[in-house]
């Protein structure tokens, strides 16, 4: 018995408790409306972990959505986001999360910046081509 009941519970918690987050529920608000922040957009709805559910236009919308847990991740972008990129400075985003959970909290946000790394990467390798090619 007690060997048996460790094994058992060790089996049935492997499938039942995962950290495996998926189908993010993602509220967006953006406030630069141009190519580069729809690409942005597109990269994060067009991974198979996020989903975005809700375009919002103010940010109390945003943050009253995360306190009714009716999305998980909160994405502003900024009106200067495309004037940063074509300037070749920093764009900064904003990211809010549904705190309740700290661990998913934590993972959300890590699958969020690995989204962002990969199109910071595509971003970047395009404007030294650009570069390159203007001289």
């Amino acid at each position: 018995m007690l060997i048996i009941a460790p094994v058992v519970q060790l089996i049935v918690f492997g499938y039942v408790v995962t950290t495996d987050v998926r189908d993010i529920r993602v509220g967006l608000i953006d406030q630069s409306r141009t190519p580069e922040s729809r690409r942005l957009i597109d990269t994060i709805d067009g991974n198979k972990t996020f989903r975005v559910t809700r375009y919002l236009n103010r940010s109390a919308d945003l943050e009253r959505l995360l306190l009714q847990r009716k999305i998980d991740l909160g994405v502003i972008i900024p009106p200067d986001f495309s004037s940063q990129i074509r300037k070749r400075q920093t764009a900064e985003i904003q990211i809010l999360a549904d705190g309740s959970m700290s661990n998913m909290a934590s993972i959300r946000i890590s699958y969020t910046m690995s989204v962002l790394d990969s199109f910071n990467t595509r971003l970047i390798r395009e404007l030294y081509a650009k570069r390159i090619d203007y001289g």
